[in-house]
């Protein structure tokens, strides 16, 4: 989070007690009815990964940022988190990432990106 970006607009509402008193209450309320940018899940095909910063398109409109990305062996594709505008944030919805050689197809993807299976270590 940054001091543009609220908890609201990270999905962590279920965080907040809106029945306690605390700094900038009022103005999170406000803002509540208003998100604009949604934190999500971003996939990436093949080995090329969104990294921190690099913008997101949508229909070649500007729609969104990676806020961070790596490379998941376990699912061999690259994986990230974006802040992405909340009328574009549907599962499976395509979008364009502007990475620095280039550009990259993604698909949006709700967190977590590995489910029902588990990574165990095992002695050999």
């Amino acid at each position: 989070m940054t001091d543009s970006v609220t908890p609201l607009d990270a999905g962590m509402e279920k965080y907040i007690d809106f029945e306690k008193v605390f700094t900038g209450k009022e103005a999170m309320l406000k803002h509540k009815g208003n998100i604009k940018r949604i934190l999500t899940g971003v996939s990436v095909e093949g080995r090329r990964t969104p990294r921190h910063t690099n913008k997101v398109f949508v229909d070649g409109a500007e729609a969104g940022v990676i806020t961070s990305g790596v490379f998941s062996p376990h699912l061999n594709r690259g994986i990230g988190f974006m802040y992405l505008d909340k009328d574009f944030a549907t599962e499976g919805r395509e979008v364009a990432i502007a990475l620095d050689r280039g550009e990259t197809k993604g698909l949006v993807t709700a967190p977590p990106f590995i489910k029902n299976t588990s990574i165990r270590y095992r002695e050999e």
